[in-house]
Formats: C-alpha cells, sequence, structure tokens
C-alpha cells in the first residue's frame, strides 16, 4: 500500500484497517519518520521509498514488490496512482472522465479547460459564479484541493495552482457517492452513500455520511463506463451529475466496511481467485469523520447559522452514536512500546504494537454508568454501539488484555507489573471496585499522532 507521500492521509490508515478485517496484513511505503498508517498493529511491514514527486519512487515499490508475493499494489492517492502507471489511471483526468461519462449515459456538469492559473485569471470576468475550480490531473505530492470563487475579483486574487486546471460552475445539490469493486465487467461490492456534511463545508470530503438504498441507473452507467476496468473505485455525484471518480481507496472507506460490504477485502480475494459473491452495504449505516465534522459544525455554529444546542445534537451528544473514525485515539492501554520504522523493517514478522486500534463501547459505558463489558470486535458489535478504530484480526488480541476484558497476570507473554498484580488481587475480594478501576485502566486515552 503506498499513497507517495507522507502517509498521514485517512485512505491509508482506512485501507490497512479494512484489509485486517477481510484477513489480510499490509506492508507500508513510507518516506517520513512514522506515519497514522505505519504504527497500527495492522501494518506488517514498513517499506522506506522517496517522495512520489522523486524519479526513484516507483523503482522502490516495484522493488518491494518483486521480493515478496504480495496479491497487489493500493495506491492511496491519485498521484501515486500515475507514478505507478497503475490500471485506471485515465479516469483521474477529469476532462477525460467526462467523455467516457458522457459516452455512458451519465450527467456531467459543464466545465472550461484551462492551461494555467494565469490563463485562469485573464478569463475571469467571462465565468459565471459562483465556481469550482480544480486540478484535470492530480500528478505530484502537493496538489492544490478543488477551490469556491464567487467573484471575479477572488480569481484575479487565486493562489498559484499547477495546470492544466478545470471551472466547473458550484452546483447547489446534496453529495452522494457510489464505491464498490469492478471485476470483469461486473459489480462485486456496492455501497451508495449520502454525504450530509462535508468539510471543508464548500468543496471537502465526507465528514458525515450515511448508506442508502441503490440507485440502479446510475450503477447502471458506472457499469458501462468502467466495464474494462477491474478494482476499486470510488464515483462522487452532485445530484444527477457525476464529479470525480477515485480508482482507488478512499477516505471514507470504513463505512463501507461497517455496511457490510468490505471492497477491499473482495478485491484482494479475487485476485487471489476466490469465489465472491456479489455484495450491497446495508442502508442506513452512519459514519463521522470526527476531526472534520466537529471543524463543519462549529464552522455553522460560530456563523450563527445554528445555536449551540442544534450543534449538538447534529454530533450526537447524548444520544445513539455513530460510527467514528478517529485516527490514532486508541481505546485502551497496552504493554510495551511502540517500535521505530526501522526496527521494524528489520524484523516485519512481528507486527507494531497498537496505537490505532478499535473496540466497541455502549454510550453508557462511556458515561461511566455501567461497568465494563466484554471488549468486542468492532465488526461484532450490535447497533448502539460506538465503534472506534481498528477490529481485531481472527484469533489476536490486545497485549495485556482478555478477550473478556480482564487484565490477567500473563496474557499472551505480556508480564505483568508487581503493581498490577497487588490490585488484581485487591480485585479478586473487591469485584465491585475491580470493575471501576479496570475501567479507569482500559479507557485512558493516548495522545493523537500528529496529522
Amino acid at each position: 500500500m503506498t499513497d507517495g507521500a507522507t502517509g498521514q492521509n485517512r485512505s491509508t490508515l482506512a485501507a490497512v484497517r479494512a484489509l485486517a478485517t477481510a484477513g489480510y496484513r499490509a506492508a507500508l511505503t513510507l518516506s517520513t519518520g512514522r506515519s497514522i498508517a505505519s504504527v497500527s498493529r495492522f501494518c506488517d511491514r514498513v517499506v522506506p521509498a522517496p517522495l512520489v514527486d522523486d524519479p526513484g519512487y516507483a523503482d522502490a515499490v516495484r522493488a518491494e514488490t518483486d521480493a515478496h508475493p504480495y496479491p497487489t499494489v493500493l495506491p492511496t492517492s491519485d498521484a501515486a496512482l500515475q507514478a505507478l502507471d497503475a490500471p485506471g489511471k485515465h479516469l483521474c483526468d477529469k476532462s477525460r472522465l467526462a467523455v467516457l461519462a458522457r459516452e455512458a449515459g451519465l450527467q456531467v456538469p459543464p466545465g472550461r479547460d484551462f492551461d494555467d492559473v494565469h490563463s485562469l485569471r485573464a478569463a475571469a470576468d467571462g465565468l459565471g459564479y459562483p465556481i469550482v475550480v480544480k486540478p484535470t490531473l492530480r500528478t505530484g505530492e502537493r496538489h492544490v484541493p478543488a477551490q469556491r470563487f464567487d467573484t471575479a475579483e477572488q480569481v484575479r486574487r487565486a493562489p498559484d495552482m499547477p495546470g492544466p486546471l478545470l471551472v466547473q460552475p458550484m452546483i447547489r445539490s446534496g453529495m452522494h457517492s457510489i464505491a464498490g469493486v469492478m471485476w470483469q465487467g461486473e459489480l462485486k461490492a456496492a455501497v451508495h452513500q449520502t454525504h450530509e456534511r462535508i468539510w471543508p463545508r464548500q468543496c471537502g470530503d465526507a465528514c458525515y455520511a450515511v448508506t442508502t438504498a441503490p440507485d440502479p441507473a446510475l450503477e447502471r452507467g458506472l457499469r458501462t463506463m468502467l466495464a474494462d476496468y477491474n478494482g476499486i473505485f470510488q464515483a462522487e455525484f452532485t445530484g444527477p451529475y457525476l464529479l470525480d471518480l477515485n480508482p482507488r481507496v478512499y477516505g471514507s472507506l470504513p463505512l463501507a466496511v461497517s455496511a457490510g460490504a468490505n471492497p477491499v477485502g473482495v478485491f484482494c480475494d479475487l485476485l487471489r481467485g476466490v469465489g465472491v459473491t456479489p455484495v450491497r452495504a446495508r442502508p442506513g449505516v452512519e459514519y463521522h469523520w470526527w476531526g472534520g465534522d466537529v471543524r463543519h459544525i462549529a464552522s455553522r455554529w460560530r456563523s450563527g447559522e445554528i445555536p449551540l444546542a442544534e450543534a449538538a445534537r447534529a454530533l450526537r451528544l447524548g444520544g445513539t452514536p455513530a460510527v467514528w473514525s478517529v485516527p490514532g485515539w486508541p481505546a485502551y492501554r497496552y504493554s510495551g512500546r511502540t517500535r521505530s520504522p526501522a526496527a521494524i523493517s528489520a524484523d516485519p514478522r512481528t507486527p507494531v504494537l497498537p496505537r490505532n486500534d478499535r473496540i466497541a463501547v455502549s454510550p453508557q459505558q462511556r458515561c461511566g454508568r455501567e461497568g465494563r463489558q466484554d471488549l468486542v470486535p468492532a465488526r461484532h458489535a450490535s447497533a448502539p454501539f460506538l465503534v472506534r478504530d481498528d477490529p481485531h484480526l481472527p484469533g489476536t488480541e490486545p497485549v495485556g488484555v482478555s478477550r473478556d476484558g480482564v487484565v490477567g497476570s500473563e496474557v499472551h507473554g505480556a508480564v505483568r507489573s508487581d503493581r498490577v498484580l497487588r490490585r488484581e488481587a485487591e480485585e479478586v475480594e473487591d469485584p465491585l471496585h475491580a470493575r471501576s478501576r479496570l475501567r479507569r485502566e482500559v479507557l485512558v486515552p493516548q495522545e493523537e499522532p500528529t496529522l
């Protein structure tokens, strides 16, 4: 798995966890000291590699795949996909995508192409506002995201952006997407979701999304357009218009996994020749990207669009929680210490001690109104449970914590200190206070890695 950058994007971490849910281990290229994905216990190997802009990036990735029997390489960014000449790279070109979409019967917004930002500024007075400006093709590690402009003066003051650029009208319709896996002309996995909130608010990614019932017409168009493509994809729409298509893993991938359709697992099974029955995501499953959703709601509250009470309700504070994706916020402590990427590369058989982990916690447990229950793997959690971070692989447990949630004197080789042993002896005599102590021991959050 590779993004060709610092490894700090949510797509990489989401793909590592999705692979673990399907029973696979992941190797990750890394161009910096560490990343939010490299410290996950499901990252089995860290491979040093240059940044995607470096001429040696593609050679470093190919050398690793030649040396080990990986089923596939999963690019997690457009730049990495282009540098590796991966299948579906032509779908990242938005001008070419518009042509393919029209041929397949899909609608696309009208657009104008500009060679660079200077030609865009020169044509500022002739554009109909508001508009969205985005790169036609992202090929470098540092790209400029899509931006909204409301006046010609704003366009003339626009920062420098690498060209070519695509200009489209700002369409005020709800955003939604279709993701899944195409294989030999058949849709093997399908996830329909609506983006209730996005961040940044004008042109951003889903921070609160809900799976919905399928749209047969849009699915037909996508099957036609992607008939020659085998792999993972996410198509983004606003109303009936196709805006973008990512032929790779994407940020809201945890929603698909929670809804029962794991595109990464399905794709890897197909590559291995495993028979896969087409799957669909369950409607009504919710997803929150915590960092983006808090910013979205806070922005609306500060601008006076919503009162504080409505902001709290929007974040489901005090209510039944949805699926929260909080990279780097583990739910409980572990014995041992995290190793450096160099040590991991030297011994790839031993995974990193976990720091990005995922368990199910009920709202009552979060508020401290009931004793600690079993640490339930996320994929087995029932509906009213809060799902945080990585699920466990079958047959694996967190170091120092047993399946029933009891911290034992020796669990999977984790030797407990004398202080812990004395506390356990006290808990045998006082089981009521033992639950309270266990909750404090288990639920202390660690420092979140810097993104």
